[in-house]
């Protein structure tokens, strides 16, 4: 028999919010266009790590551990060319496959990478020779500050864009988190009838 939870679960975005969400994290982007180059980069940051976790169902702690060598490049069934990630969340070892029109926006993450690689060098190397500190083990993580740490969270700037566009809330008041992202992700999964309610949960 199935128990009910007595907890109220995380609110998924219905289409009409999420439309509203990345529109607002575009507009973000475009006002920050004259201010430092690290405001800019926060705001860009911010908008691929969303994109991501609604087009792929990731947990939040799955998304800030990833780094650029758990990517993985493949084919589905008709040749189209998509991106997986391996991944260690709470339930272990999984493959997050992304979907198709998600690919962009990893090819963003990557590029940006690249670009602020060599400054993400330097700093480190500054820091190192201050403070005598060896460089950190791994430092490919996909979803980096503008400093080039590892992300811890992103729920205050995500708190704040959701306010400037008006959804703080859904129809019901339950507060929007980071993880209705992966809410949204598998409603539109079934919505689509692409895939059964099994699949999702697995």
């Amino acid at each position: 028999r199935h128990k009910a939870q007595r907890a109220t679960t995380r609110p998924s975005f219905s289409v009409a919010e999420y439309k509203k969400l990345y529109e607002q994290l575009r507009r973000d982007i475009w006002d920050a266009k004259h201010k430092p180059l690290k405001h800019k980069y926060t705001h860009e940051l911010l908008r691929d790590y969303v994109l991501i976790l609604a087009n792929s169902g990731l947990r939040v702690g799955e998304a800030n551990n990833l780094r650029e060598s758990d990517l993985v490049e493949i084919e589905d069934d008709t040749g189209r060319k998509l991106y997986g990630f391996n991944v260690m969340g709470k339930t272990g070892k999984r493959f997050v496959v992304l979907r198709v029109g998600a690919r962009r926006y990893v090819d963003r993450c990557l590029e940006r990478n690249s670009r602020w690689r060599a400054e993400w060098d330097r700093a480190a190397e500054q820091n190192k020779k201050q403070h005598n500190r060896k460089r950190a083990q791994h430092d490919d993580w996909l979803f980096r500050m503008s400093d080039g740490n590892k992300i811890i969270s992103l729920i205050d700037q995500f708190n704040a864009v959701l306010k400037r566009a008006g959804i703080t809330k859904n129809a019901e008041g339950e507060k929007f988190t980071l993880y209705s992202l992966r809410h949204f992700y598998a409603v539109q999964m079934l919505r689509k009838g692409k895939v059964n309610v099994f699949d999702v949960a697995r």
